[in-house]
């Protein structure tokens, strides 16, 4: 068998990695991407995936409402093998994989994830057998303490040219998303705040850059509105960036 995935992941880094976690165990699988909700539906009316990874905050049209959509057009059209729906998130609020059942989703992913929470998943929703690759050893970059470096290399599954991707696409990501939360915080838009620094802390939670993410995960607590004290954690945020630039740029 060879399932055909869709991946709804606005934050590139993230679609990325999911995508390497399955390629990895299941490298037949046909793969879709979506960057939003919108596209989301639109892939699946396209292509009919058997499943989807669907990440809750996307823009235009979020996860919860994509899945209702997706549910809606399965019901219209009766759709006889609905795909099986996998919320991504990294909210780990009390009742959210409750309100993604309620949603019409199937499972819940809480961030970060690895190589065995996808496999899980496949071989839960489909009669899957995985790749059982036994990889050399690989020698990897001695990174600094702010990546907890024997999480991020095994779920990369020592594969040092992914890495570099990822790297690449990292120091882009945050670079504008940075960029952004300035800008949104000084002009106090707070739905544009609240897109930039999920990027930020999907990206640190998943590359296991630790500082970065609770530095995110404290500007969320601050969304009542301290214009002050948001443009001071952003402050941090920068120069915490500027270290894990200066170490991922060593590895190129």
């Amino acid at each position: 068998m060879n399932p055909v995935i869709l991946i709804a992941e606005d934050v590139l880094v993230n679609r990325l990695l999911v995508k390497s976690y399955i390629t990895n165990d299941f490298p037949n699988s046909k793969i879709f991407e979506a960057g939003n909700g919108e596209e989301a539906v639109n892939q699946v009316i396209a292509h009919n995936p058997e499943i989807i990874f669907m990440d809750l905050h996307m823009p235009i049209k979020n996860g919860y409402q994509a899945a209702m959509e997706i549910r809606e057009y399965e019901k219209t059209n009766r759709c006889k093998s609905p795909s099986v729906i996998i919320a991504l998130s990294a909210d780990a609020t009390a009742g959210v994989k409750e309100k993604c059942i309620i949603n019409g989703m199937n499972d819940y992913l809480q961030k970060p994830f690895n190589t065995n929470d996808i496999r899980n998943v496949l071989t839960k929703y489909f009669s899957l057998s995985f790749k059982n690759q036994n990889q050399d050893t690989i020698n990897l970059p001695n990174l600094p303490d702010e990546f907890v470096k024997n999480d991020l290399m095994d779920r990369l599954n020592g594969n040092t040219e992914l890495f570099q991707k990822l790297a690449g696409i990292a120091i882009q990501q945050l670079d504008t998303d940075l960029t952004n939360l300035k800008a949104s915080i000084i002009k106090e838009d707070l739905a544009a705040i609240k897109m930039n620094n999920h990027s930020i802390k999907g990206v640190g939670l998943n590359l296991y850059f630790s500082r970065l993410a609770e530095l995110a995960k404290t500007v969320e607590r601050e969304y009542n509105f301290d214009k002050d004290r948001l443009l001071a954690l952003t402050e941090k945020m920068t120069l915490e960036f500027e270290i894990i630039k200066k170490e991922l740029t060593r590895y190129d």
